[in-house]
């Protein structure tokens, strides 16, 4: 792997789905019941929830964390979503004409979404992968230290940014 010069997708244990997870490493398929195409919003090329133009054909995957305050929730785009879980809806309404790329969370439409009133909702469901890195260069020591007792070592992930080009 590289030590810290290579970054893969990796499963965070407690934030892997449009919807909450429970406990770590909770039944993948108890969190697939939950999902639908309305758990999130997508967002614009800025970062704000979309909302359908009749132009635009390219949105982007994101998650909303209420952290206390509703007034001020936190958006994040999702880089690396599991696409055969992916819903897609407009005003609850599930898209198939469509493609979601795992690279990037990038939604395509084939034709453009009609516009809608300012409340018009296009939302997804789906799970989810982050970008890491190991910690440092004594994460690969910790790896080896796992294969020869057969049990778990502590090794340090750090998420990393998506660069798009």
């Amino acid at each position: 792997m590289r030590g810290p010069a290579r970054t893969w997708p990796w499963r965070d244990p407690m934030d892997f789905a449009t919807v909450d997870v429970e406990e770590p490493n909770e039944d993948t398929a108890d969190i697939l019941t939950r999902i639908s195409p309305t758990n999130q919003p997508l967002l614009d090329a800025d970062g704000n929830v979309a909302t359908p133009d009749g132009v635009e054909r390219v949105f982007y995957l994101g998650k909303v964390y209420d952290l206390g305050s509703p007034v001020e929730p936190y958006t994040r785009r999702i880089f690396f979503p599991i696409v055969s879980t992916v819903q897609i809806a407009i005003d609850g309404a599930v898209q198939a004409a469509l493609t979601v790329s795992r690279y990037g969370g990038v939604v395509t439409f084939d034709v453009a979404p009609p516009a809608g009133s300012p409340g018009s909702d296009m939302t997804w469901g789906g799970l989810f992968d982050i970008q890491v890195r190991f910690g440092d260069d004594d994460s690969m020591r910790q790896v080896f230290k796992t294969a020869k007792v057969g049990g778990f070592a502590d090794i340090p992930l750090r998420e990393v940014p998506f660069c798009e080009d």
